[in-house]
């Protein structure tokens, strides 16, 4: 055994058991990343040398630190669990705009204070610069103490979200109005708990760590002219954002996002304007792809989570523009779907599986007559009619066929073996 090779297998991790048989290896939480031919890993080689990630513009991630960074345009974004520090691979997101402007800024005239001031940079926000603000009540009795954005809505699902940490209040409550119903939800800013909502399809409450939380509502807005607001509250649930304030207490906040979709995704600040953030396209192509993919049967592995998608996700390879000759998956609510197409024919008929959680792991294996896909170490299914597609490159994200479909995910790895594993491997690689 070469020396480079003795150190490769020492220093992959991801599907430790028979990565050395493989051809590719991303490991993308620990960012190391190998590859090579039939014989197996053979170089340890920075990313970027044989693979590319494209995006159009900036956007955040959060350090081995919990801070709250910005990622320059094109540059990977490598996350982290703000709260634990937990290496979660690398973050791949379709593109989405904030609607408000002075996301951080709610001193100014953009927002509207009722009943309340705003004390702008008080403490230091998720980013670690002091740009945190603080809402303060005044003393009007038995009434709402609020900072309000007014806002257009379209017929379409909404998410709206928040940086909030607790001062002398501990509750808060967030509102959603689109000019016709409300959607809320109340939060307990000393332990993050959503203690009720109101007319949302979904509300989070995610600790970012020193005392933050992002807090979220998601829901179906109708057209019309309304606002989003952020409350103090003395309790969690009824009118309890209706009270007398004693003219000094309040809560911290920062980082206000409204988004077009269904779930939230990472922070995307704005000043005078409304900002978007581009999709990430992470994908390897020309001879970086053949040179370690075997056209006559393989089999992928991906350790990935699942933070939301449109119906269509295609996540593997396909042959350049062509929807024909492809292998994806599609992420669906509660389902993962499987397509295999070659020449235009399909093989396991879009086959729908269910998720046993966010974070999963699966696996796909591709020889003619011989296709095999398992999920966590589960019941293997199979398809033995057909042929394999020709593809010529491999995307984590979307195809230009598949224009406007992403997956919203962190890939903690992936591993390309040349050859059709054993249904037996296939379980044991994706057992964790």
């Amino acid at each position: 055994m070469n020396m480079l090779l003795r150190r490769n297998r020492s220093v992959l991790s991801g599907q430790a058991q028979g990565v050395r048989d493989a051809s590719l290896h991303l490991d993308f939480a620990r960012q190391k990343y190998a590859k090579g031919g039939s014989a197996g890993l053979n170089e340890v080689l920075p990313f970027a040398d044989f693979g590319t990630d494209t995006r159009a513009s900036t956007a955040t991630y959060y350090d081995a630190n919990g801070t709250l960074q910005t990622a320059a345009v094109d540059a990977p974004r490598f996350d982290h669990d703000p709260a634990t520090g937990e290496r979660l691979g690398i973050l791949l997101e379709e593109q989405r705009t904030n609607l408000l402007t002075y996301s951080e800024q709610f001193d100014n005239a953009a927002w509207t204070k009722s009943l309340s001031t705003v004390t702008a940079n008080t403490i230091t926000s998720p980013d670690r610069t002091t740009t945190a603000d603080k809402l303060v009540e005044d003393t009007t009795a038995s009434d709402v103490h609020v900072a309000v954005q007014d806002v257009t809505f379209s017929a379409a699902d909404y998410t709206f979200s928040a940086y909030l940490k607790s001062a002398e209040r501990t509750f808060t409550r967030l509102v959603a109005f689109d000019g016709t119903s409300a959607f809320s939800c109340y939060v307990n800013l000393s332990t993050g708990e959503i203690t009720g909502a109101s007319g949302v399809s979904n509300s989070t409450s995610d600790d970012v760590g020193d005392g933050w939380y992002r807090v979220s509502i998601s829901f179906s807005a109708a057209a019309g002219s309304g606002n989003i607001a952020i409350r103090t509250a003395t309790g969690g649930t009824g009118s309890s954002d209706s009270y007398t304030g004693d003219g000094t207490s309040g809560i911290y906040l920062w980082g206000a996002d409204l988004e077009p979709g269904s779930f939230p995704t990472s922070y995307i600040k704005t000043e005078a304007s409304q900002v978007t953030r581009s999709a990430d396209n992470l994908s390897i192509t020309g001879t970086n792809f053949s040179d370690f993919y075997n056209q006559s049967e393989g089999t992928f592995v991906m350790d990935l989570d699942y933070l939301g998608a449109t119906v269509a996700t295609p996540v593997l390879f396909s042959a350049g523009t062509s929807f024909n000759d492809a292998v994806y998956i599609s992420l669906s609510g509660s389902n993962l779907l499987l397509s295999v197409r070659s020449g235009g024919a399909s093989y396991f008929g879009g086959a729908s599986f269910a998720l046993p959680s966010s974070q999963f792991r699966f696996a796909i294996a591709l020889k003619d007559d011989d296709m095999a896909f398992v999920i966590d170490g589960g019941t293997i299914s199979t398809d033995t009619s057909g042929t394999i597609p020709t593809p010529t490159n491999l995307s984590l994200t979307g195809a230009s066929w598949a224009a406007g479909n992403y997956i919203n995910t962190h890939i903690k790895s992936l591993t390309y073996y040349p050859r059709r594993l054993t249904n037996a491997k296939l379980q044991s690689l994706t057992t964790a």
